[in-house]
């Protein structure tokens, strides 16, 4: 079954207050336009803390954001990173994803609020330089297409940080994501795509974005 993620009391308490103030999740819903549902977050919600192409990012508390559809695209990333986030092999990869999110329709998800991780940050938290991770990240990409020294270097990297459980798990989970998820993981080789949350009370490095997969790319993104 789909794990399922209960948003905090915290977040409910600050969000009831938002809503207490004019904000109505099924006043969202029932907005007709990727335009109106866009200008009622930022009247009720305060100016986004995010903003690209395909969606907008509305901050909800100290633990929560707010992830809009503008588009199709929006729509295509929420729902895969809402699928994502109730994958109970995967989920833990991303920022959570809570109830409350558009499940139906995927105009809009609720999910973690993830601070900007640095290049050190890796260096600090798993012991391996972001440089290294860039590099394991290519050489994964190339023996994803058959090249042979390509996959012994995937394997020399696993070998040579055998005895560091975090930086073997992040291997592990960079392949799993491209192999079995078919994310376009070349993204990750920039750190603006990395953040970082607490986890049980550990800093924790993640991808920020589980909505851009191979999928979403070919279909919105890439000319044929």
């Amino acid at each position: 079954m789909p794990k399922k993620i209960i948003i905090s009391e915290n977040s409910v308490n600050l969000l009831g207050e938002a809503m207490m103030e004019g904000f109505r999740i099924d006043t969202l819903r029932n907005l007709s336009s990727f335009k109106k549902r866009v200008d009622y977050c930022k009247q009720y919600l305060g100016n986004p803390i995010g903003n690209g192409s395909s969606r907008i990012v509305f901050q909800i508390d100290d633990e929560t954001v707010l992830k809009l559809a503008k588009n199709r695209k929006g729509i295509a990333q929420n729902e895969s990173e809402y699928n994502k986030g109730n994958d109970y092999y995967i989920s833990h990869a991303f920022p959570n994803v809570y109830n409350g999110s558009d499940g139906e329709n995927f105009m809009w998800i609720i999910s973690e609020y993830v601070l900007p991780a640095k290049e050190q940050d890796f260096d600090r938290i798993l012991y391996i330089d972001f440089f290294e991770v860039q590099k394991f990240i290519r050489f994964l990409l190339k023996s994803n297409r058959g090249d042979r020294i390509a996959t012994n270097r995937v394997m020399e990297y696993f070998d040579e940080y055998e005895g560091n459980d975090e930086v073997i798990n992040l291997f592990n989970m960079l392949q799993d994501l491209l192999v079995s998820y078919e994310m376009g993981i070349c993204d990750f080789e920039r750190i603006c795509n990395w953040g970082m949350v607490m986890r049980d009370g550990q800093p924790t490095l993640l991808p920020i974005d589980a909505g851009f997969t191979e999928e979403v790319a070919n279909k919105y993104y890439r000319r044929l």
